[in-house]
């Protein structure tokens, strides 16, 4: 089994860095109340329906996969119920998978990969996960991280992170059927 080298304190300051750099590039999205496509007035009712004490699937007729809707309806009731609450909550879900894709490819090539990953995830994501908290936007941490876990499983030969990587996988799928 291979040994990670300790995360250096350049690593930390990059990483803090592409966190600004994501909420700068991010700052319209989370700023701006509205629906900006049809998915999330979806994802916004069937978390009212929760709200409510009613189910999705159950009470109403929808196909979408049913993890955001839950997400939402969690959202909403630790910060209160506006699109902007969502907007935020999608925001720190990139600022996780952003800590994904730098652990996976450091995992793979090495620390400056990992910086380089990340600083990559961090200039194009925006075009997929914030346009709105929408499936996508609830999907891609778990995807992200599942991946890293099978890295792990995979370099430090531990199948204890294959369970992981199927869990979050299953998460993943929860929120996006597609994944």
């Amino acid at each position: 089994m291979e040994k990670a080298s300790p995360i250096k304190i350049v690593d930390v300051v990059w990483l803090i860095l592409l966190a600004v750099l994501s909420l700068y590039i991010r700052w319209p999205a989370v700023h701006n109340p509205g629906f900006h496509n049809e998915d999330v007035a979806g994802i916004t009712l069937n978390a009212d329906l929760l709200i409510n004490g009613l189910l999705p699937l159950v009470d109403n007729l929808e196909y979408k996969a049913p993890g955001a809707f839950f997400m939402s309806a969690i959202g909403w009731e630790v910060g209160g119920r506006s699109i902007l609450t969502l907007q935020w909550m999608t925001f720190c879900l990139s600022i996780f998978s952003l800590l994904g894709m730098y652990v996976t490819a450091r995992l793979f090539y090495g620390r400056r990969a990992g910086i380089a990953a990340a600083l990559l995830y961090t200039i194009l994501a925006p075009i997929t996960d914030s346009m709105d908290a929408n499936y996508g936007a609830w999907m891609i941490a778990p995807y992200v991280w599942s991946f890293a876990a099978f890295a792990l499983a995979f370099k430090r030969g531990a199948l204890r992170w294959l369970i992981v990587a199927g869990i979050l996988l299953a998460i993943a799928g929860l929120m996006k059927r597609q994944a």
